[in-house]
């Protein structure tokens, strides 16, 4: 078995950010430095989902969540309860902007739709694609229009009939394939952090993070029967912003609301190391994040997204 370090415990020792030495401000480091300016900033907020009035329910009510009263379905509010998390900024801040394409055949059919959508008349264009049809498939095996034509009429009996008429004349007709819009994908986001306390207070204070970030990530239980629950409320949503000495920086794109998806911590990662009173001496984690939904071009243009 390696060999215990045990680290000196650290004295307290005063801290210009947190003077008063209280828990419940979430911060890390405590003691700011010109480095440590850069912060990202986690607050926790509730969707409000009241349809209607509700008041007599003191499960449900407003004052028994800890939140604002808000008066519009869907908005968000900041919870009463709700303590504010703010952590050095990690290097690395990635965004990962995309959209998806799909590849579609559309075929001859799709072809003379795709000229009727772009101003052309339906009955002459439809009229004007059966007698070229019928042009092409007179003409026999003698010409490659009638091969073509021919290839696809099999193919409308079936795919192995299409198949062996294809491979006998040694023809395949255009699937006509065009690239078409699919959707905007969510933006995911992961943060990564190191903490390393030099005090005994920075060392509960980062318990404390990492139990409210764990705490945050589950739903809540509904509608107790027996020793579970039936249902769950959804948890609630973090309003992520990136700050230089505590102003919002406008450089970097802003984050939609966001539910936490995952939370992994590792304690110890380098080396099995206490301090004398049973503290880790280091401890990792790393914070997975969704956007409630997908961007549009106005977002980005008119809010900074």
């Amino acid at each position: 078995m390696p060999e215990t370090i045990v680290p000196e415990t650290v004295e307290v020792t005063e801290n210009t950010a947190n003077p008063t030495g209280d828990v419940s401000e979430l911060r890390y480091p405590l003691n700011r430095t010109e480095y440590y300016a850069a912060e990202v900033q986690f607050c926790v907020y509730r969707v409000n989902a009241n349809l209607g009035s509700d008041e007599g329910n003191a499960e449900t009510s407003a004052e028994a969540q800890g939140e604002v009263a808000s008066t519009t379905p869907g908005q968000t509010q900041e919870r009463d309860d709700a303590t504010e998390i703010s952590l050095y900024l990690p290097a690395g801040l990635s965004f990962n902007d995309g959209v998806s394409y799909d590849n579609v055949n559309i075929g001859m059919l799709g072809v003379a739709a795709e000229a009727i959508a772009k101003g052309g008349d339906i009955l002459g264009t439809t009229a004007e694609a059966v007698k070229d049809f019928a042009s092409n498939l007179s003409q026999g095996s003698g010409s490659s229009a009638g091969k073509i034509a021919q290839a696809r009429l099999a193919g409308s009996l079936g795919e192995e009939i299409g198949g062996a008429v294809s491979g006998a004349l040694r023809v395949k007709e255009n699937p006509q394939t065009r690239v078409l819009f699919g959707s905007v994908p969510v933006r995911t986001f992961e943060f990564a952090f190191q903490f390393l306390p030099t005090s005994l207070l920075e060392a509960e204070t980062i318990i404390k993070i990492i139990k409210t970030f764990r705490t945050e990530l589950y739903p809540e239980g509904i509608a107790k029967i027996g020793n579970t629950y039936n249902g769950y409320n959804y948890p609630d949503v973090f309003k992520i912003k990136f700050l230089y000495d505590d102003k919002e920086i406008e450089d970097a794109p802003k984050l939609l609301d966001c539910y936490l998806q995952g939370v992994q911590t590792n304690y110890n990662p380098s080396q099995m190391a206490f301090f004398k009173d049973g503290k880790f001496s280091e401890i990792t984690m790393a914070l997975s994040f969704t956007e409630t939904r997908t961007l549009f071009r106005q977002d980005i243009v008119n809010e900074g997204y």
